[in-house]
């Protein structure tokens, strides 16, 4: 990959006014497609530096959107503390630079995504991060499934204190909400590598008149499909390398599937026969 000249820009900055070592937010661009919202101004022993947005994970804070080479650290403090210092200057608490953000410009930003799939929960499917130019990282970017839905990239975000939800990081340009939320589907759906059997997935009648078994394990679903075909029951079965199984039929024959789902259950775990505890017998000579 070409090394890429990546730029950092402050689009906004507010002072706070309270008594903790936080003295100011600023919103951050890169390469006038990506905005990084909530970057610190801190006041340590040694002075003002610059801290990334982050979130409370497991009883500790861990960064969600940072820089991952020194160049790309350096530029960013430079940038917030050059204007941080023009606010205090300028007397004002907040200041907004007009920046030249093209909204319609193709991107420019180099993207890598990297994600691993997730289990159990409702509508979050997959989760990772994405490189931008291999020098800055945005984590907690995830792969959304709702039900009747195509997969969508859900962008960082916290609740703040008026119980709204707030980006961490978001793209600021048609083209790189575009380009990101493709590269994003597109790591998963290589990621799951799913393969169907059965009929299609239309074929089995209106999406109200459709019932499913959903996260079956492989092995055990490959079973469950060959006694299905035995049956002659109509299915589909959407087998997924990371997420399972699930099986769907016309709702009239989800009897006959819970029925065979069972009739296999009991005959691949047999109940065991019951030993009764009996004293052992001793012999006298």
């Amino acid at each position: 990959m070409a090394e890429h000249n990546t730029t950092f820009e402050v689009s906004s900055m507010t002072q706070l006014d309270n008594n903790s070592n936080v003295k100011a937010l600023a919103n951050v661009v890169i390469n006038g497609e990506i905005a990084v919202n909530g970057v610190k101004v801190m006041e340590g022993e040694k002075g003002l530096f610059v801290a990334m947005p982050s979130k409370k994970v497991g009883g500790k804070f861990v960064d969600i959107a940072h820089p991952i080479t020194d160049k790309a650290y350096e530029q960013i403090s430079n940038a917030v503390l050059t204007d941080y210092a023009k606010l205090v200057s300028s007397g004002e608490r907040t200041m907004r630079n007009e920046l030249a953000t093209d909204k319609t410009k193709p991107v420019t930003s180099d993207i890598d995504v990297s994600l691993r799939p997730v289990t159990g929960g409702k509508s979050v499917v997959a989760a990772g991060q994405v490189s931008i130019d291999e020098c800055f990282v945005i984590k907690d970017v995830k792969v959304v499934k709702a039900q009747g839905k195509p997969e969508f990239a859900a962008m960082p975000s916290y609740q703040n204190q008026n119980g709204k939800y707030v980006d961490i990081a978001n793209p600021i340009t048609t083209a790189m909400h575009e380009k990101l939320n493709e590269a994003v589907i597109s790591k998963f759906k290589s990621l799951e590598q799913v393969e169907y059997r059965g009929v299609k997935y239309a074929e089995l009648g209106d999406k109200s008149q459709i019932a499913s078994l959903p996260r079956q394990n492989n092995t055990y679903a490959e079973k469950l499909m060959n006694e299905l075909d035995k049956a002659g029951v109509v299915y589909q079965a959407r087998i997924g390398s990371n997420s399972g199984t699930t099986i769907s039929v016309n709702a009239a024959d989800k009897p006959r599937l819970d029925s065979i789902n069972k009739a296999l259950t009991a005959k691949l775990n047999p109940e065991q026969p019951k030993v009764e505890n009996k004293p052992p017998k001793h012999s006298f000579h």
